[in-house]
């Protein structure tokens, strides 16, 4: 369903994409709760610097970070593109990330961190 979605704050980002996943594969409630806390950009930035890093936001729904040679598909990963840090979930050989239309996949290689959503 998130390949059809156009990105919009608090329900099709970055974030609001990976809490999405993890909700499914927890059966949890982190999206809408992401969902209350911000609906633009500004909103979100204001959220991440509530946490001082978004590794530090992540981690308050997800949990410890996880070492990178641990992740399976479903995780949560931080990101590095050119466009800067960005959040992911791991999909097989690839990452699927939150974009203007739908997902973009990136190797592995773009990962910099992660988080196991058992």
């Amino acid at each position: 369903a998130a390949d059809r979605r156009a990105w919009k704050w608090g329900e099709h980002d970055c974030c609001a994409f990976a809490a999405r996943v993890a909700d499914r594969l927890r059966d949890g409630d982190i999206a809408p709760r992401l969902a209350i806390e911000y609906s633009d950009e500004e909103g979100a930035q204001a959220y991440i610097k509530s946490f001082g890093s978004l590794t530090a936001a992540v981690s308050s729904w997800a949990g410890e970070v996880a070492p990178l040679l641990h992740l399976r598909d479903g995780d949560v990963v931080l990101c590095s593109l050119t466009s800067g840090e960005t959040l992911g979930v791991q999909a097989g050989t690839v990452v699927a990330c939150a974009a203007a239309r739908g997902l973009l996949y990136f190797p592995l290689s773009v990962r910099l961190t992660g988080w196991r959503i058992d």
